[in-house]
């Protein structure tokens, strides 16, 4: 997105959010602007303050002026109509409408901006939202938040400016490195679709290549008939075969592999299952693994008739 007066792009722009206190949204809304004005060689600087002469002459004002207007720069959530939802229900907060309107020019795809709104912007915004993403399972325990780890290493309190300045250069370092993995995820994904494309029997991707199981999850979530995926490791020349989640982020596999492999190793496994190279199957029946492609390959057509 090019901000209004985009063609007079060498004079400072003025930021403005809040002062006071600071929450990940508002951290990481700062974070995103300052990544994209440094990738546009652009000055700026980001003022925190609640004074109604600077917010109304700012360039961009974020989480504070109660106004959501992307054509005049304001990027507020807190006004009694909020600032609009997701598609998944999850409520926009400052983080997230900032990388709406100017987190393409850093992700450079698609499905890179896809991966950051889902995986670090939407789970900042629904806590900040009242959204709960989570429920309790053990009372009186809860997960450690990025929120815990801002207030833990961050808020001193003594000077809350200084504070947040240095959350804000901790949380581009975190988004940054996110950005770069989710485009490096995003070519990963378009490899291992031609992959799947090219495999005769559909219930099984054979991605010749080296991969972690969690980019052939992601990559193939939304293929239903995927049931296992077999690949090179990349920490070894070893191949695996994975079981396809229903849904990423659980345990929840769409098949098992044969209960009677759990937790064999090396001969047993070759005995039991009659794959002369195999080499292990994980207790939780989601992964195995085989010293060639064609063991690999074996293993998974045998959990697939299962």
């Amino acid at each position: 997105m090019k901000i209004p007066g985009a063609s007079l792009f060498k004079s400072k722009k003025l930021v403005v959010t809040h002062g006071g206190g600071f929450h990940p949204d508002d951290v990481f809304a700062a974070a995103t602007l300052s990544l994209y004005f440094e990738k546009m060689d652009q000055p700026f600087i980001i003022r925190r303050s609640r004074n109604k002469e600077d917010i109304e002459k700012a360039d961009i004002v974020f989480d504070v002026g109660m106004v959501y207007d992307p054509e005049k720069g304001r990027f507020d959530h807190h006004q009694k109509e909020g600032a609009g939802k997701r598609e998944n229900g999850i409520p926009y907060a400052a983080f997230g409408l900032i990388w709406k309107h100017f987190g393409m020019d850093l992700a450079e795809s698609q499905d890179a901006w896809q991966a950051i709104d889902d995986r670090l912007a939407a789970p900042i915004d629904g806590p900040d939202n009242g959204f709960l993403l989570d429920e309790k399972v053990v009372p009186g325990i809860k997960p450690f938040y990025l929120g815990d780890v801002l207030t833990l290493l961050f808020a001193k309190g003594e000077d809350p400016d200084k504070d947040f300045a240095e959350a804000v250069q901790f949380a581009k370092r975190i988004l940054k490195t996110f950005i770069d993995r989710a485009k490096a995820e995003a070519e990963i994904k378009k490899e291992i679709l031609d992959f799947y494309k090219a495999s005769e029997d559909k219930r099984l991707a054979i991605i010749d290549m080296r991969v972690s199981r969690q980019s052939v999850w992601i990559s193939l979530i939304e293929k239903e008939e995927v049931l296992f995926s077999v690949f090179q490791s990349r920490n070894d020349d070893s191949w695996n075969v994975v079981a396809m989640r229903n849904e990423l982020g659980t345990f929840d596999n769409k098949k098992d592999m044969p209960s009677e492999w759990a937790g064999l190793q090396a001969e047993d496994l070759r005995r039991v299952s009659g794959v002369e190279d195999a080499i292990f199957c994980h207790r939780g029946l989601f992964l195995a693994s085989a010293e060639s492609k064609e063991g690999a390959i074996a293993l998974a057509k045998l959990a697939i008739e299962n």
